[in-house]
């Protein structure tokens, strides 16, 4: 009872602290400097990137260590956004969706995945897109591997573009890309539900879903291969093989839903997009305190007995406010 009574402790702390990016904003990226990507909605509902914070108008979606954003115009041309200042990779129809520390971008054009280097962009093949991208220049992405089936692909300048297999269903998408070759997304499986999965040299892994939820998505992924994304509409952390309900590791009277984690830099640090009293807001999760953070990373049976003390904590609560 003891150790019980430790754990009831630590989880009555929050693992996690939150830091309000703003109102009716998206996160979908984050650097290893905590710097986070996404957009914010004006009240004429125009799209302007959450970071850096200019006046153009549009959405950026990848940013790297040294703060550079891509992402596209309100009128759908691919851009880099470097210390403010704009520069169009391509024309309408086109998407850039992720940047490396070399400057190189995945993306699309015309509904075809590219890799633009040094400006130049190369198609890789297929129908879809590419949604990220490693330090090596290697790919992750989408693309249509029959009419309406669509399939997780890697594509590398030695290989060329690669079909992933699937959880047991037909379709598969790749959303995710460490620089090990670790990759994640979802797949449907032979009962066919989406699930998120996590790629790496043993195969292709079903992380399942949260309790009471029958669907996951996995979006994003560190250099530890811990995964971030958002099962039955709440956020979730994967890590040493356990799923978690992001909900469960912050403040529980602090007014937030954590609804979606987009991504997860080397630190820890998570990007996402939940509800703050109600309303939409992006937010940026920190490990609290080193010595709590540790906890992402411990024995099974420890994470049992947490898991636990959260839940006869929730119960406790939940029996005084009845």
């Amino acid at each position: 009872m003891g150790a019980l009574i430790v754990y009831l402790g630590l989880a009555a702390s929050p693992i996690y602290s939150i830091a309000d990016l703003g109102p009716a904003t998206r996160a979908t990226s984050i650097n290893n400097q905590g710097q986070v990507a996404g957009w914010f909605t004006d009240s004429t509902l125009t799209d302007h990137p959450l970071y850096p914070l200019v006046s153009f108008t549009g959405q950026t979606h990848g940013i790297n260590d040294a703060g550079q954003t891509v992402g596209f115009t309100a009128d759908g041309q691919a851009a880099i956004w470097t210390s403010g200042a704009l520069a169009l990779l391509a024309g309408p129809e086109s998407y850039a969706l992720a940047i490396n520390g070399s400057g190189q971008i995945a993306g699309a054009i015309d509904g075809q995945p590219v890799r633009w280097s040094n400006g130049v962009a190369e198609t890789l093949g297929a129908t879809g897109a590419g949604y990220a991208i490693d330090s090596a220049g290697n790919v992750a992405g989408t693309g249509e591997l029959a009419p309406g089936v669509f399939r997780a692909f890697f594509w590398s300048p030695q290989t060329g573009l690669n079909w992933l297999p699937t959880l047991g269903g037909p379709t598969s998408y790749g959303l995710a890309l460490n620089g090990s070759g670790q990759i994640a997304g979802n797949s449907t499986t032979t009962a066919g539900y989406l699930h998120a999965f996590l790629r790496t040299g043993a195969g292709m892994a079903d992380l399942g879903a949260l309790a009471g939820a029958a669907t996951s998505s996995a979006t994003g992924l560190n250099g530890s291969g811990q995964v971030v994304g958002v099962s039955g509409g709440a956020a979730f952390l994967y890590a040493n093989g356990i799923l978690i309900d992001l909900n469960l590791l912050i403040d529980p009277f602090s007014g937030w839903t954590l609804q979606e984690a987009a991504a997860i830099n080397d630190s820890g640090q998570i990007a996402g997009t939940g509800l703050y009293q109600g309303q939409r807001h992006a937010f940026l999760l920190d490990p609290a305190r080193q010595e709590e953070s540790a906890l992402l990373t411990p024995e099974p049976a420890s994470i049992f007995l947490l898991l636990l003390g959260l839940a006869l904590l929730a119960f406790g609560v939940s029996r005084r406010k009845g």
